[in-house]
């Protein structure tokens, strides 16, 4: 999602949001995003019917942040300055204790 919104510019509630609209319903990274989005939720159901909200929960906040820092690193060229990566192998640490505790 975030590459199409770089592709399409910054919006703002106003009249003029209306004039991106349809640069927005023809952007496939913002399709393929609502895609990834509708997934997710298909797969978050799957897990809460298996373990318990608190550690579905936490595995999964936890997760995403670490994923989408890297992702966000090599496809979209962000930032990621030592402390980041500090920082994700501290959280990369906590999700593995989580885990063998779940």
């Amino acid at each position: 999602m975030r590459k199409g919104m770089m592709q399409i510019g910054s919006i703002s509630f106003a009249p003029s949001m209306l004039e991106r609209l349809p640069a927005m319903l023809g952007n496939i990274f913002l399709w393929l995003g609502l895609f990834a989005y509708a997934s997710s939720l298909f797969f978050w159901l799957i897990t809460l019917s298996r373990v318990g909200v608190g550690f579905a929960y936490l595995i999964q906040c936890s997760g995403c942040f670490v994923i989408i820092t890297v992702i966000s690193h090599f496809i979209l060229g962000e930032d990621m300055p030592l402390m980041r990566i500090a920082g994700l192998l501290i959280i990369c640490l906590g999700l593995f204790i989580v885990a063998r505790t779940g």
